[in-house]
């Protein structure tokens, strides 16, 4: 397993995906925690236990809240005291994008298996993961990012079983003006 200590695009992606989706900004600009924003699922089908704390949707699930939108085949959900603590999200792939206000490229990834663990602020991509976060791409069979480390790990996916990264170059910034000249 290769670990790329960077924020890009793995992590954004991870803290986007289920539970860091960004709600608009508020009134005085501050932007409301991720658990402020409503979690809106639409499903074919849907079987809530509450007594059980779980939720089971399958049949062209979607998701969405704040500005990210997850599609997948089936989604199930762990909640203690009505507080999402884990969520198992699987298709052919499972997808998901997040938007921004700002005007950059929205955040997409995809995998088979996305497993987002609340406790741990740890979110998972299993079984052809793939994310692409503003032109730089990384895939690979497992992309594991851990919020509170800042770290994303990755492992091999392709037929030699390597970790597949694309960083794309950012436009330099303009030279800054010289200092005035004092006589």
């Amino acid at each position: 397993m290769r670990c790329v200590d960077r924020s890009s695009p793995a992590a954004l992606l991870c803290s986007a995906l289920l539970l860091g989706a960004t709600a608009a900004a508020g009134p005085a600009g501050e932007v409301p925690p991720p658990s402020a924003a409503p979690l809106n699922i639409s499903a074919d089908h849907g079987d809530i236990d509450r007594r059980a704390g779980s939720a089971r949707y399958w049949g062209h699930v979607s998701i969405t809240r704040g500005t990210t939108t997850i599609t997948a085949d089936e989604v199930v959900l762990a909640l203690t005291e009505g507080e999402l603590t884990k969520a198992t999200i699987t298709g052919a792939p499972a997808t998901f994008a997040q938007s921004f206000a700002d005007g950059r490229a929205p955040t997409l990834g995809s995998a088979r298996t996305l497993t987002f663990s609340a406790d741990q602020d740890v979110i998972e991509l299993r079984d052809g993961a793939r994310v692409v976060q503003d032109g730089d791409e990384v895939s690979g069979e497992l992309i594991r990012y851990d919020a509170a480390q800042q770290r994303v790990l990755a492992a091999g996916g392709d037929q030699s079983g390597r970790v597949q990264m694309t960083i794309t170059p950012r436009k330099p910034k303009p030279p800054s003006a010289p200092p005035p000249e004092q006589h």
